[in-house]
């Protein structure tokens, strides 16, 4: 199912669709810059908004994309539109070590994805090509990096029938010196061992008045 506006985020989140197919329809530069919108509007730093998108469409920039995807991404050949997200310590609000340059533009990007889903567009990020090629062809420094490339359009079949398996709720919201299970898990979240026991109710039941 593609998700529609009106269904809440919690519902668009859930049914999002799975696949790494995408019809050729190529969607309206109005809906494309609501999803720019939805990123510039994303929380930052300090308000440093790191980010900066580049499209990708021109027939030279995407075979230059098309080549320099690592195996096994070749199904983004067919996205209808491509987008680099880039970024430069530089930009960053620099308090201490933290690199929140990074932080601030995955809520970029979330915001950029949940804006497209809303739509019934599917944003598939790619983290397998080469830094190198396709830093030459957006023009950056040296110090800046391609983080990500967004592959973006309206799904088509197949779709995975599979749901993508979440960890329990309260076993990923705790109070201090609780436990909380190893994300890498695949099935049943387990700790030392042992399955992480899931809980019933809410961390501040009893905390907090309802």
């Amino acid at each position: 199912m593609v998700a529609r506006a009106g269904l809440g985020l919690p519902t668009i989140l859930k049914q999002r669709v799975r696949t790494k197919f995408f019809l050729s329809k190529v969607p309206p530069r109005s809906v494309i810059n609501a999803l720019f919108e939805s990123a510039q509007w994303a929380p930052s730093s300090h308000n440093t908004q790191p980010w900066r998108f580049v499209i990708l469409q021109d027939t030279s920039s995407r075979t230059v994309v098309n080549n320099n995807l690592n195996e096994g991404n070749e199904w983004a050949r067919e996205a209808p539109i491509m987008i680099a997200v880039w970024s430069d310590p530089a930009f960053d609000d620099r308090i201490g070590a933290t690199q929140f340059y990074l932080y601030d533009v995955g809520a970029a990007v979330m915001a950029f994805t949940l804006a497209a889903l809303e739509r019934g567009l599917i944003v598939n990020q790619i983290a397998g090509f080469k830094q190198k090629p396709l830093s030459r062809l957006i023009g950056i420094k040296r110090s800046a990096r391609v983080i990500v490339l967004l592959a973006v359009g309206y799904p088509s079949g197949p779709f995975s029938k599979n749901k993508a398996e979440r960890i329990d709720l309260w076993a990923i919201v705790t109070q201090p010196n609780q436990y909380t299970p190893h994300l890498h898990v695949k099935r049943v979240p387990r700790l030392h061992g042992k399955p992480v026991r899931k809980c019933k109710q809410s961390p501040y039941s009893g905390i907090i008045n309802s």
